[in-house]
């Protein structure tokens, strides 16, 4: 289930790895963040060369929205980039796509 995560630990996660995240990734953090806490309803798209930190990026945002008790999906268009991600998916295992 989506919503069965350890509130004392993304806590520790986002405490610990907020101050770490580099300029350009805060700007990406507080972006979503404005989205998720406002309630937009917007799909966000994150996408820059490997090792640009995308993955660390996304495990602070996904604990930040799960940890207000907020769903969170994490969808990857990989297997191993799903394998990266807490709780992380491909589209076809989460959004219940058919395959004809």
């Amino acid at each position: 289930m989506e919503i069965n995560y350890d509130p004392v630990g993304l806590a520790e996660i986002v405490q610990t790895d907020v101050p770490r995240l580099t300029e350009e990734q805060r700007l990406i953090f507080n972006r979503v963040c404005r989205s998720v806490d406002t309630a937009l309803g917007e799909m966000l798209f994150l996408d820059a060369p490997g090792g640009t930190g995308k993955t660390f990026l996304t495990k602070v945002i996904l604990a930040k929205v799960r940890g207000q008790g907020k769903i969170a999906l994490a969808v990857a268009s990989s297997g191993i980039a799903a394998t990266l991600l807490p709780g992380g998916k491909l589209p076809i295992q989460c959004l219940k796509f058919r395959s004809t």
